[in-house]
């Protein structure tokens, strides 16, 4: 990490390889446009010429030889440095509105997320009940002070003790931490992390599109005309 200080909230993406850069430049400028008090920060192996959007990036290393979630989890811990409060994103989220309630829920919970649509997409170390499903880490919210980095630190031990059970996944691990974790976090709703290719149903405004489509724009449109009513749509009706 470098030494700026300490922001007070930030949105964090990160990607590796030109097409996932150029993604996260694009959500980020999307979630910009809704929330312009928050900055945005990437983190990404290749150090980048432009940083348009990005307040701050931050080049981390990147080891081939182990899956790509793994270094994942590795960087994890790292962005607790940034911000005393933050908002983790994948690069193909789009978001429509914005996203306040979020710090209103981390003003008394330590950790956020959204169920996984697949629940469980790997194994555990523990038996687990289905009531207690994967987070789906392409939306997840959390404060920076020891009992958050107390959970994401045994997230990678986990993953490192395990991964003949985790494979190229992150969130099983983050799932069985969750698990073991005395801290205060809290399931939002789908709205927050509406994966819509694996469509679902939804009573308010969807905040996060989570997804590829060359028709992002219309999508939010299309499931924000009525943001007062329920909407329900199949797998692959949205495209």
């Amino acid at each position: 990490m470098d030494t700026h200080q300490k922001l007070s909230a930030a949105a964090i993406w990160i990607a590796r390889g030109q097409s996932y850069i150029d993604e996260a430049f694009r959500s980020a400028q999307q979630f910009q446009s809704q929330n312009p008090s928050i900055q945005c920060v990437l983190f990404t192996p290749t150090p980048l010429e432009r940083t348009g959007v990005f307040a701050r990036t931050f080049v981390f290393d990147y080891d081939d030889a182990d899956p790509f979630y793994f270094n994942l989890v590795r960087v994890y811990q790292s962005i607790l440095d940034v911000a005393d409060r933050i908002i983790l994103l994948d690069t193909d989220t789009y978001c429509c509105y914005p996203v306040d309630e979020v710090f209103t829920l981390l003003e008394r919970f330590d950790f956020l997320g959204v169920h996984a649509p697949g629940r469980q997409t790997t194994g555990s170390i523990h038996d687990l009940p289905d009531a207690f499903p994967e987070l789906n880490v392409g939306f997840l919210a959390f404060n920076s002070n020891d009992s958050t980095r107390s959970l994401f630190a045994n997230w990678l031990r986990l993953y490192i003790d395990n991964r003949n059970i985790y494979y190229n996944n992150d969130q099983g691990p983050l799932r069985d931490a969750l698990w073991e974790w005395d801290g205060s976090f809290y399931a939002m709703p789908i709205e927050f992390n509406f994966k819509f290719g694996f469509g679902g149903s939804i009573r308010s405004p969807v905040r996060i599109l989570h997804g590829r489509s060359y028709n992002l724009k219309e999508i939010a449109a299309a499931v924000n005309k009525h943001t007062n009513a329920f909407r329900a749509y199949r797998c692959g009706d949205l495209k």
